[in-house]
């Protein structure tokens, strides 16, 4: 059963899943299709349990401590971050890139931990918590290891913006670099996401060898696509096969 004021209000806060700006009661009832005052009294409510916050300048609406609060909570706890921070760090530390754990989620990466071997790096920022699967390297990572059915079901569905010069918009080619990703055992993505930017994924397993989620590492192209490139894959495949086997993964 759904009850529909909490669908709603739920719709209302995975509106600023999507977009990062403030957006006012008339934005969110038009794009939920909601008349104004049912719009206006939903954010209220959230905005009276801190889910949401509303900007005094420009009385426009963000996300609210609570979310936070709830979003901290939840990566604290997530297994993968448990079993896979330490792990990560010690990647970042050996290579010198900056490492991300991630997990699959309604049809993009989210990014939940952040590895980084020196506090000056700028390019560990760039990359919000939702990233999509088609053009970053821990995305591709996932993608190629995903079941057949359910690979075959993301690349009919998934609109491929093309975020750069590089980002693959071709589904046939997607599909090539996929497998090939899988053949070689990690993705690679070639600023296809953002300017300057390249990066390694391979896919981390759970119990059941089920597939849980990947680990990346990324710089510039210079630095990962280089004469570096088959030692970072093998120090990426390696922490990634670490992070599996405390996830409960085993090969028998």
């Amino acid at each position: 059963m759904i009850i529909q004021s909490v669908q709603r209000a739920t719709d209302i806060i995975s509106l600023f899943c999507r977009s990062p700006q403030r957006l006012g009661v008339t934005e969110i009832a038009a794009a939920l299709g909601l008349n104004k005052g049912t719009a206006w009294g939903l954010v209220t409510t959230l905005e009276q349990q801190g889910f949401l916050q509303q900007d005094p300048d420009t009385r426009k609406y963000g996300v609210g401590p609570r979310l936070f609060e709830l979003g901290m909570i939840y990566i604290g706890n997530l297994e993968i971050n448990v079993k896979g921070a330490r792990l990560a760090q010690n990647l970042a530390a050996r290579t010198g890139l900056t490492a991300r754990i991630g997990i699959f989620d309604n049809g993009a990466v989210l990014i939940t931990h952040l590895a980084v071997p020196r506090s000056e790096d700028y390019l560990s920022h760039q990359i919000g918590p939702r990233t999509p699967a088609y053009c970053s390297a821990i995305g591709k990572a996932i993608l190629a290891h995903m079941a057949p059915a359910e690979l075959g079901d993301y690349l009919r569905t998934v609109e491929l913006v093309a975020l750069t010069k590089s980002t693959i918009t071709n589904r046939a080619a997607l599909r090539k670099d996929i497998e090939e990703a899988r053949e070689r055992g990690y993705a690679i993505a070639r600023e296809e996401m953002i300017p300057g930017l390249a990066a390694l994924g391979a896919p981390v397993y759970g119990r059941n060898r089920r597939l849980v989620g990947a680990l990346s590492i990324s710089e510039t192209p210079e630095t990962v696509l280089g004469k570096r490139l088959q030692k970072l894959g093998y120090e990426l495949t390696r922490a990634a096969a670490d992070i599996s086997r405390e996830m409960g993964y085993s090969l028998g």
